[in-house]
């Protein structure tokens, strides 16, 4: 007597056997099979391009800090040269209106004022180190980021040559389907991670020229200050009252 379970297993054969041998079950089979091997191709593309666009916009994004903190930097000097130009212009005119000879009043000016420009250009050069501190996502991230794209296209790339070493298309189809489920996981994974570090370069370029914007702001400030004290010795110079000294007219940190 035929066991029933191997009745089963004929059956079961013989409608998975009749099944395949179904044209439109066949063409069904084809266009589910062209629309994951697209989706595959697709993502590969997506990430070699990915991967590629990483590498450039670190390289993009180097070049866009160093453009700005330069025009941050020139901008910075520009307010420092208008400062010092027009006390000079200030003190020249209060000095020149006197009766008598106050020379060595305008002379103490101009020292006081190049010794107030050096240390303001200390302060800018030190700003200008100041973003070499920061911990910014480098050459380190875009090598690991790459190493799991290149993973993850290895995966994707085996997955038709595995799956077509099977002999039903059913069972092909059946693969490919399996193993591009899998796979959109670790694509999705590598989509988040992209997008987490991107997210975190940008970030962090952006608080180093806010720091950085903020240590010139600070050198602009008290060199201003500076500046202010000195043009404001000039009458106690003339009128022989100018006690000040240089730690007090040129303190800028």
């Amino acid at each position: 007597m035929v066991s029933k379970y191997v009745i089963i297993l004929l059956l079961s054969s013989f409608s998975h056997a009749f099944w395949l041998t179904n044209e439109n079950n066949k063409d069904y089979i084809r266009e589910y099979l062209k629309s994951y091997r697209e989706y595959i191709f697709n993502t590969i593309s997506d990430i070699r391009i990915r991967i590629r666009n990483y590498k450039n916009e670190n390289i993009g994004a180097v070049l866009n800090v160093q453009r700005s903190l330069v025009l941050m930097q020139s901008a910075a000097y520009d307010v420092l040269d208008t400062e010092i130009n027009e006390t000079l212009s200030k003190s020249r005119r209060i000095v020149d209106a006197q009766d008598n000879d106050f020379e060595h009043c305008y002379v103490a000016v101009t020292v006081k004022l190049k010794r107030v420009t050096e240390r303001t250009k200390r302060c800018f050069s030190y700003c200008e180190e100041y973003y070499t501190m920061f911990d910014i996502p480098g050459s380190e991230i875009a090598t690991e980021m790459e190493k799991k794209g290149e993973e993850l296209l290895d995966g994707l790339d085996k997955i038709i040559v595995t799956c077509a070493i099977l002999f039903f298309e059913y069972d092909q189809s059946n693969c490919v389907i399996n193993r591009v489920e899998e796979a959109k996981i670790r694509v999705s994974a590598f989509d988040r991670d992209y997008e987490t570090v991107v997210a975190m370069r940008d970030a962090a370029y952006q608080y180093m020229l806010d720091r950085s914007l903020l240590c010139l702001q600070q050198c602009v400030i008290s060199a201003k200050t500076s500046v202010a004290k000195v043009l404001n010795h000039v009458p106690h110079c003339i009128n022989g009252t100018d006690h000040s000294s240089e730690e007090e007219v040129d303190n800028v940190h």
